[in-house]
């Protein structure tokens, strides 16, 4: 933990001001290597998605339920959250290996 003197609250109330920038070219924060993990991680979820609407089927519907979930593992902040995301897409390959194979 870090310790900021009062100057931070003003620091923080001017970067307010600029949250319409969030999410477009010009967010600064979004070129972080653990923004860009994030965004990856959405994009496969939305495909594993479309896997599950696609193979789900009575028999597999546990595998299908198993692989929806996995995004829940995914918690923490920095090494935590890369860690956890790391664990998550090795099951990951794993579900995919059960449910196609």
């Amino acid at each position: 933990k870090m310790a900021f003197g009062g100057w931070s609250l003003k620091l923080l109330k001017i970067l307010s001001r600029f949250k319409f920038l969030r999410g477009t070219v010009f967010d600064p924060f979004s070129y972080m290597q653990e923004r860009k993990l994030e965004r990856r991680l959405i994009r496969e979820f939305e495909s594993d998605l479309d896997v599950i609407t696609s193979y789900l089927t009575v028999e597999n519907h546990a595998i299908c339920l198993e692989l929806a979930a996995l995004p829940l593992e995914v918690r923490g902040y920095g090494p935590v959250k890369t860690r956890a995301a790391g664990e998550m897409l090795a099951k990951r390959s794993g579900i995919y290996a059960r449910l196609k194979g």
